[in-house]
């Protein structure tokens, strides 16, 4: 809804609340105030700069909501977007998906360097290793409490950890939302793309910059990596060679499940495709799988998403990148590693 207003021409999105420490709802602000931050977190992200969205704990009094509106608008002169967008129909998630999609289309620049270096990430530098950022910060920012205790942020510092102990140190490229990787390539000028997905290294249009999948990187390189622990039993997808590579020179085992069907970038899902998913879960849970190794962001996602309903947790079956597979067994099952 806060998006859609973004993207429906206005200015700015500002939520009062009620003074915290005499609210009869006792904390009741904070939530709204943390989802203030992230979203205007994402605005810079989006290239559209800070301060579009604010939560605001008016002055006392019947004048201070309408102090608090002015001083709003005062921050948001010649703010606004050239264009406008009508207001998404679509599941909570994926409107939120496409309206950030709409509005970050609207801006030549991704400003990721607040988000990065909130999380002590190093952004990437020219003729150095670049792992691909693609959807994280974006799913980070929207998803934050509906996927913890697993931090997507931390799939990338696990990247980043992984790719520095295989010899290939480097930072973290960002680019818009399903659309301008092409571009940050170009302008980064990396000295080889590396991505989190399987298979992602095969595909072309980025600048002829060499790419390769970090599993690719795992399954060759594993040897060179200090492994405390091994992959143990690992749920793949059939026929899934690559991920059972990574498996296994993690010294793990792969057991295959069903592979998921095609559901692309949506996370409102049929009842077929939900049945399909937890089906997964429990096909790798019979097989004696802890872990289920996950082609790349969007499919971790939607796994994170389908194994629970609400606050409750439906499987002890922890869907992994390949990223943070190789994470654990360098980690040796840490406490941090074992919540995620």
């Amino acid at each position: 809804l806060l998006l859609d207003a973004l993207a429906a021409g206005f200015d700015g999105v500002l939520m009062l609340g009620r003074h915290e420490e005499t609210c009869r709802l006792e904390g009741a602000e904070k939530r709204p105030r943390e989802l203030a931050e992230r979203l205007d977190a994402l605005c810079e992200l989006m290239g559209l700069g800070r301060g579009r969205v604010r939560f605001s704990q008016p002055d006392p009094g019947l004048e201070g909501p309408h102090r608090a509106v002015d001083d709003f608008m005062a921050t948001l002169s010649g703010a606004g977007l050239a264009q406008r967008r009508v207001a998404s129909r679509s599941d909570a998630f994926d409107g939120a998906l496409d309206a950030v999609t709409w509005l970050g289309g609207q801006k030549a620049d991704v400003k990721a360097d607040g988000w990065l270096a909130e999380r002590n990430l190093a952004p990437s530098r020219q003729a150095e290793p670049a792992l691909l950022a693609g959807a994280i910060p974006y799913f980070d920012l929207l998803m934050n409490d509906w996927v913890a205790p697993f931090d997507l942020g931390d799939a990338l510092a696990d990247g980043l950890a992984v790719m520095t102990a295989l010899g290939y140190s480097g930072g973290v490229l960002t680019s818009g939302l399903r659309a301008g990787e092409a571009e940050a390539v170009r302008a980064a000028k990396p000295s080889v793309v590396v991505s989190q997905c399987a298979g992602c290294g095969e595909r072309a249009g980025l600048g002829g910059v060499p790419q390769v999948s970090l599993g690719a990187l795992i399954a060759e390189g594993a040897a060179k990596l200090d492994r405390k622990r091994s992959a143990g039993v690992v749920a793949i997808s059939r026929g899934d060679e690559e991920g059972r590579a990574v498996v296994e020179a993690l010294g793990g085992t792969a057991v295959e499940i069903e592979p998921l069907p095609p559901i692309g970038v949506r996370f409102a899902l049929t009842p077929k495709e939900r049945v399909a998913l937890e089906g997964r879960f429990a096909q790798a849970a019979s097989a004696g799988a802890e872990l289920m190794l996950t082609s790349g962001p969007v499919e971790l996602v939607q796994h994170l998403l389908a194994g629970r309903e609400g606050a409750w947790r439906t499987t002890h079956v922890k869907p992994v990148l390949a990223s943070g597979l190789a994470a654990r067994c360098i980690a040796g099952g840490s406490t941090k590693e074992v919540s995620r």
